[in-house]
């Protein structure tokens, strides 16, 4: 099984069972914790960190294949996939830029003004408990798509080109 998962792990096409996918899914986990740590480890080895840069762009590749073939084995359509992108994107954009209005609050509020630094703070995290919420809802609409992929079953029939 793990021979077919590796064989087609960049095709778009066909579909996959749930035993696969989840396979597929802890092994590009583990591909990309380990390339991660590789790249925070505060080494200056611009070649490790390239190489381990290059693991995970292909590694999202082929998770971005196994998601849109575990959808097709639930007869649904692979641009699925695209719009809980462009969702969790938003929210990860949004976050972003609430943290960083955070930043720049507290910083203006310094600088600019006589307001103690507890009144800075306070302004900084309404903007902080923003982002933080956004956060938190990106992370639950994740977790919940991929609970919903790895556990509802898929199609069982003759068109059915799984990988088995």
């Amino acid at each position: 099984m793990i021979s077919k998962i590796r064989k087609n792990c960049f095709s778009f096409t066909g579909r996959i069972p749930q035993k696969p996918f989840i396979i597929a899914v802890i092994i590009i986990f583990i591909i990309q914790f380990v390339s991660g740590f590789t790249i925070g480890s505060g080494q200056n080895n611009l070649f490790l960190i390239s190489i381990s840069w290059l693991i995970i762009g292909l590694s999202i590749i082929s998770q971005l294949s196994f998601t849109t073939r575990r959808l097709h084995d639930l007869n649904k359509s692979g641009w699925v996939l695209c719009g809980m992108l462009i969702i969790i994107s938003v929210f990860s954009v949004a976050a972003d830029y609430y943290s960083q209005l955070a930043g720049t609050t507290y910083l203006d509020l310094i600088r600019k003004s006589n307001v103690s630094v507890t009144i800075a703070k306070q302004a900084a995290g309404k903007f902080m408990s923003i982002s933080e919420t956004l956060e938190f809802a990106r992370n639950i609409i994740s977790t919940v798509f991929f609970l919903y992929l790895s556990i509802k079953k898929g199609n069982t029939g003759e068109k059915n080109e799984a990988i088995k």
